[in-house]
């Protein structure tokens, strides 16, 4: 019984030898992003935290906030999900005053209700003006179009970090059928039948995503007189994490509820867009899908 068991163990040690070539010839062949994809992007990566993020995202209580609704919203749009389920809620941040340019969207691409049978959904993401008359002509619209949601908050500069919590807060808590949800500037152009296209070629990866197009290494300002200063306390770190552009970004449902558990453990100091990206990285830190060679969805 000795011999076989020798014989055995030299074939498996053959074996070895040969699938070591293998892996070598083809790592020597594609380079390095060959050996990351092969050994680190097949092996499931498990951060305690995360798993912990995930779990508190499956259980989250909205109803204090669904039953709260005038202490976060002026119009809040409550009712327009109710019973549908969504393939891509579209959330155009506007500014209050920019009613022109809402309605040309109304008019061209936020027009689209269906692409090859996926229902669409645009609203409009304001917070509130300062002029009280302006405040008059959105709710004259809102009765009118039913689609804009306004935060009880100033629309500024320095309230956009809010002014993205409030959305996704909506998204999360009124719209929880919607599979993907696209954050988009109002300047910008969506070609909806393209990025339709592009989303329902995820196929199994539907969760975990947060797309556009990727900023690397950017550096926190540390200049005191700067209106885009971050001190050190709020953000140690040299560099902020890769994160999307704010013109334009994706996440998946999943995300979006993730994003609402880490917001209070985020540093609010940061711009907008960063701000997300540190949410997604506290969120999801092995699953994240981003294009820099392209903005996908708009032309």
């Amino acid at each position: 019984s000795f011999y076989p068991n020798k014989q055995e163990k030299l074939r498996t040690h053959q074996w070895c030898f040969i699938l070591f070539n293998v892996i070598l010839f083809h790592a020597l062949l594609f380079g390095a992003d060959f050996v990351e994809e092969y050994f680190l992007l097949s092996l499931p990566y498990i951060d305690m935290k995360v798993l912990e993020i995930k779990n508190k995202a499956r259980k989250l209580n909205i109803e204090p906030l669904r039953s709260n609704l005038s202490k976060y919203y002026v119009l809040s749009q409550s009712e327009v999900c109710k019973g549908k389920n969504i393939f891509l809620l579209s959330l155009v941040f506007s500014s209050p005053g920019n009613g022109t340019r809402r309605d040309l969207i109304r008019k061209t691409w936020g027009n689209v209700t269906s692409v090859q049978g996926h229902p669409i959904l645009t609203l409009f993401a304001l917070g509130m003006p300062v002029s009280v008359t302006t405040q008059k002509e959105i709710n004259k619209e809102s009765r009118k179009n039913n689609d804009i949601i306004e935060g009880i908050f100033l629309d500024s500069s320095e309230n956009q970090t809010l002014k993205i919590i409030a959305m996704i807060q909506w998204a999360v808590a009124f719209c929880p059928n919607a599979l993907f949800i696209l954050k988009v500037d109002e300047e910008m152009f969506v070609n909806l039948p393209s990025l339709v296209d592009y989303l329902l070629n995820l196929k199994e990866h539907l969760e975990d995503i947060y797309i556009g197009r990727v900023i690397h290494q950017v550096t926190p300002n540390r200049d005191p007189q700067n209106r885009d200063f971050v001190p050190l306390s709020e953000y140690p770190e040299k560099y902020y994490p890769d994160y999307c552009s704010g013109e334009a970004f994706i996440m998946s449902q999943d995300v979006a509820r993730m994003m609402y558990v880490v917001f209070r453990e985020v540093p609010m100091m940061v711009p907008a867009d960063v701000f997300v990206g540190i949410c997604a990285k506290s969120s999801f830190q092995n699953k994240i899908f981003l294009s820099e060679e392209k903005t996908l969805c708009f032309i």
